[in-house]
C-alpha cells in the first residue's frame, strides 16, 4: 500500500477522480469512463489552477485554448491517437505560435511566436493536449526556478522548499498531477535536478536525438529537450514520440544509433566514479551506495570507474555557457521584438543599454558580461579556448570508460533532498549552479543520454538516483531504468495523496 504524504498542497486539491499519474492509467480510465471533453478540460484546469495558486508552476494556463470538439471525436473513437487527449505541459522556452513564450523574464514578457516548436508540434500531432506553459529560472539560468520574473515555484511535498531548476515549473506541473507528463530543458542537469527533489523521472536524451527548433536557447552545444514523468515506460513513450530527425534543426542526427546494449542486469556492467567517493560528500552519498548494492544483488556486475577530469565540469560549464549566453542574449536589443525600454530617448546605444538593464534580471545580465570578457580577443586562449579543451578531456574520460570498462554509470543527481527555498536564497547563482550540478553537468557536456529515477524518501522529501549511458544508447538507458524503478517500487510506496 502506498504511503500517503499529506500537505497543505493536497489538502485543497479539488475534488475530482482526475488527475493520474501514467499515460497508460489516463487512457484506460478515459475509456472507462467515457467522459465528456468538457468535463476532462475542466477537470485539467482545474488542477492548473490549483497548481498555479500553490506552487507558482505556470506562466500561462492554456486549458482555455484546447479545441473541445476535437478531443470530443477522440473520446467518441473517432480518431485515436498514440496520446490521445493525454494533457501535457511545456517549459516557457518552447515555442508555441499564438501564445506568448517569456522565458520566464520581463524581457519576452508579450513575446508570441509565429510558429511552433518541433517537439511540441509532434506532441499535439500525436493527440497530447497542452495544458500551460510553465515557469523557470529566467532564460534557464538557474538551479532552483527562483529567478522567474514570475516568482519562485515552490515544491509540491513541501511548498516551503524548492522545486529545483531551471525547470522546477514543469517538475511541479506534474508531481502535482495537473499534467501527465511535461517538457522542460536540461543544459546541465535542469531536468534531473528538479525531478530528483520531486520524486519524478528525469530523462535527458542523448544530443542530437530530439529537435531544439523552436526551444529558446542558452547553451547550443548542450541544450535537450528533456522529459519529465511519473514512471520511466512513459518517458520512453514520449520519446518516441518527440526523438527523430528535423530538417529544420541541423544538429539533429540522420544516421541510426549504434545496436543497442544487452540491458539484462546479469549483463550489464556498471560504473561508480571514484572521484565522486571523497568524505565530504558522504554525508550525500548513502542512497547512491545502496543502489549499487541492489543491482548487483539482482545479478549486475559494480566496478569502481576513474573520470579524471569530472572535477573540473563546472568550471567548464561556467565559461562555456557565458560565451554562449554573451552570444545568444544580443538579439534581445528592443528593436525588432521584446521589451522595448522608453527611459532613455539620448541614443540608439542609449535605448539598448536600458532596455536590456531593464529587460534582464541581475544573473542575466551577469553571464552576459561574463560571457563577454571570455570572448575578448586578451581572454580567448586563457577561457574560452582553454574551457573547449577542458570539455574535450572530459568527452574522452566518458569514452574511455564506455568502450573498455562499464556499459552504464551510476550517480547522485543531488546533494540530497530539496533545500528550502530561504536556505537557498542566501546563496548567488554561481554558487548554487556549482552545488545543484556538481552530479549532472558533465553529461551535459559530453552530449550522453541520463535520467534521473526516484528511489526513496529522507523523512517526508523524494530522493533520485542517476543512470549515464554511452552517446546514442537512450533505449538500453531506459531499460536499465525501467530495472531500477522495479527494484524501489517508488510510485507504489509513496504518493503526495492527490
Amino acid at each position: 500500500m502506498a504511503t500517503t504524504v499529506r500537505t497543505a498542497f493536497v489538502r485543497n486539491a479539488p475534488n475530482t477522480r482526475l488527475p493520474l499519474t501514467s499515460i497508460a492509467q489516463f487512457l484506460s480510465h478515459i475509456n472507462q469512463e467515457r467522459l465528456s471533453a468538457l468535463n476532462l478540460i475542466e477537470a485539467y484546469h482545474q488542477h492548473v489552477q490549483h497548481a498555479q495558486a500553490e506552487s507558482n508552476a505556470y506562466t500561462s494556463d492554456l486549458t482555455v485554448n484546447i479545441d473541445a470538439p476535437q478531443v470530443q471525436a477522440m473520446l467518441d473513437g473517432l480518431s485515436q491517437p498514440r496520446l490521445m487527449a493525454v494533457p501535457f505541459a511545456v517549459k516557457d522556452n518552447f515555442c508555441v505560435q499564438e501564445n506568448i513564450t517569456s522565458c520566464a523574464s520581463l524581457m519576452l514578457q508579450d513575446f508570441v511566436p509565429a510558429y511552433t516548436a518541433t517537439v511540441v508540434q509532434r506532441l499535439l500531432n500525436a493527440g497530447a493536449l497542452l495544458v500551460g506553459k510553465t515557469n523557470m529560472d529566467e532564460f534557464a539560468m538557474g538551479s532552483g526556478s527562483i529567478d522567474s520574473w514570475r516568482g519562485a515555484v515552490t515544491n509540491p511535498w513541501d511548498t516551503t522548499r524548492i522545486a529545483g531548476g531551471s525547470s522546477g515549473g514543469s517538475a511541479a506541473a506534474v508531481a502535482s498531477r495537473s499534467a501527465i507528463f511535461a517538457l522542460g530543458s536540461d543544459t546541465g542537469g535542469s531536468v534531473r535536478n528538479p525531478a530528483s527533489y520531486c520524486g519524478l523521472v528525469g530523462y535527458k536524451p542523448s544530443y542530437g536525438h530530439v529537435s531544439r527548433h523552436g526551444l529558446i536557447p542558452l547553451v547550443n552545444s548542450t541544450d535537450v529537450p528533456a522529459i519529465f514523468t511519473h514512471v520511466v515506460e512513459d518517458a520512453r513513450t514520449v520519446y518516441d514520440v518527440i526523438a527523430g530527425p528535423d530538417a529544420k534543426d541541423s544538429t539533429c542526427l540522420t544516421t541510426p544509433p549504434p545496436p543497442q546494449r544487452d540491458s539484462k542486469l546479469n549483463k550489464v556492467k556498471v560504473g561508480i566514479p571514484q572521484e565522486l567517493n571523497v568524505p565530504e560528500y558522504q554525508p550525500y552519498l548513502g542512497f547512491w551506495r545502496s543502489v549499487a548494492e541492489r543491482l548487483e544483488e539482482h545479478g549486475a556486475e559494480v566496478v569502481p570507474v576513474s573520470l579524471p577530469h569530472s572535477e573540473y565540469a563546472n568550471a567548464c560549464y561556467t565559461v562555456l555557457c557565458a560565451c554562449d549566453v554573451a552570444s545568444n542574449m544580443a538579439r534581445y536589443d528592443g528593436v525588432e521584438f521584446g521589451h522595448r525600454s522608453t527611459a532613455s530617448d539620448v541614443s540608439t546605444n542609449a535605448m539598448y543599454a536600458a532596455t536590456r538593464h531593464e529587460g534582464f534580471n541581475e544573473v542575466v545580465r551577469g553571464r552576459i558580461l561574463a560571457g563577454n570578457f571570455f570572448l575578448l580577443k586578451r581572454s580567448q586562449q586563457e577561457y574560452f579556448l582553454y574551457a573547449a579543451k577542458v570539455r574535450r578531456l572530459i568527452v574522452q574520460d566518458f569514452t574511455k570508460v564506455f568502450d573498455k570498462e562499464v556499459d552504464v554509470l551510476c550517480m547522485p543527481v543531488t546533494f540530497g533532498v530539496a533545500p528550502t527555498l530561504e536556505e537557498f536564497k542566501k546563496l548567488d547563482n554561481r554558487t548554487q549552479q556549482e552545488l545543484q550540478d556538481l552530479f549532472t553537468v558533465a553529461a551535459s557536456l559530453a552530449g550522453l543520454p541520463a535520467i534521473s529515477v526516484p528511489i526513496a524518501m529522507e523523512g517526508h522529501l523524494p530522493v533520485g538516483i542517476q543512470l549515464v549511458a554511452p552517446n546514442r544508447q537512450d533505449n538500453f538507458l531506459l531499460d536499465v531504468a525501467q530495472h531500477v524503478e522495479s527494484l524501489y517500487k517508488f510510485h507504489e510506496k509513496f504518493s503526495l495523496g492527490l
